[in-house]
């Protein structure tokens, strides 16, 4: 299946109604659209160009480091998306991303596809870009539950610790809301999973010769797969950025950009605890 200039012309034509619409209700968006259109333009044409490379050479070591790669930048996107310091939670988060990638992803190719060649850039490659295109979301959403839910419900956490109990015990109710934030969209996505995303990937695996049924059922594995790695390295994450996120004296600091530093306010009991639940 390719694409000729004819079509390529023909697909570029439905831009026709968008930039109509812009024009007849004066919405001023052109400059963005065309920004956009650039921007998608460069990055299709890079993204190819790297994959077309990758597929010729087909190298163990260079497919590794790829991987490494984008477990990297999705990194960076992750703090980005968070809404927190970058200068905090860049290097864990990092540190926490590599392997689970890695690993997950070697294990769906492995044994659950059983693949005899699980490195092979046509599977490895587009296994990692799904990894970390789907679960960026899920991780940011995570750490900024964490992290925002100890700055607004500080109380609590020195409630615990002023009453004996341990930094691990005094955060493990935020770490539960983090946890929540991860996997809540997750389970909206698998309640209403063929009528959201899921069409694309699988009427694509489709397209290019994989069986009805195997591409559905390599759906949900990836889903689940995505799963793993999201909640594992939000995991990781949190216990990596302890030194950075708590002082010497287990008080929080500043999290989110131009945020003062977080004192203890007023004590509260722990029976609010299922109240703050409902709140946020």
């Amino acid at each position: 299946m390719n694409i000729s200039v004819l079509g390529l012309v023909l697909g570029l034509l439905l831009l026709a109604l968008p930039i109509y619409i812009i024009y007849a209700f004066d919405l001023r968006l052109m400059r963005r659209l065309l920004k956009s259109l650039a921007m998608m333009a460069v990055m299709v044409s890079a993204f190819g160009a790297i994959t077309a490379l990758l597929m010729t050479c087909n190298i163990l070591w260079v497919n590794i480091l790829v991987g490494v790669a984008l477990a990297l930048l999705s990194s960076v996107v992750v703090v980005l998306r968070s809404g927190l310091r970058q200068r905090r939670l860049l290097l864990p988060v990092m540190a926490a991303s590599v392997a689970p990638l890695l690993l997950v992803s070697l294990y769906v190719l492995l044994l659950v596809l059983s693949l005899k060649e699980p490195f092979d850039t046509r599977f490895f490659i587009p296994m990692l870009g799904l990894m970390v295109g789907m679960a960026s979301g899920l991780i940011a959403r995570a750490l900024h539950a964490y992290y925002m839910g100890l700055a607004h419900h500080n109380e609590l956490y020195y409630y615990l610790l002023g009453n004996g109990a341990t930094h691990r015990e005094a955060v493990r109710h935020f770490v539960r809301r983090g946890f929540q934030a991860a996997l809540v969209p997750v389970m909206r996505q698998m309640s209403c999973m063929f009528l959201t995303t899921a069409p694309a990937l699988m009427l694509g695996l489709v397209m290019s010769g994989v069986g009805v049924w195997t591409a559905a059922l390599l759906e949900v594995v990836v889903l689940l797969a995505v799963t793993v790695y999201a909640l594992t390295t939000f995991w990781l994450a949190i216990l990596l950025s302890r030194r950075y996120a708590f002082d010497e004296y287990e008080r929080l600091r500043p999290m989110k950009k131009g945020e003062a530093p977080v004192a203890p306010t007023s004590p509260v009991a722990p029976e609010r605890v299922e109240r703050m639940d409902r709140e946020e």
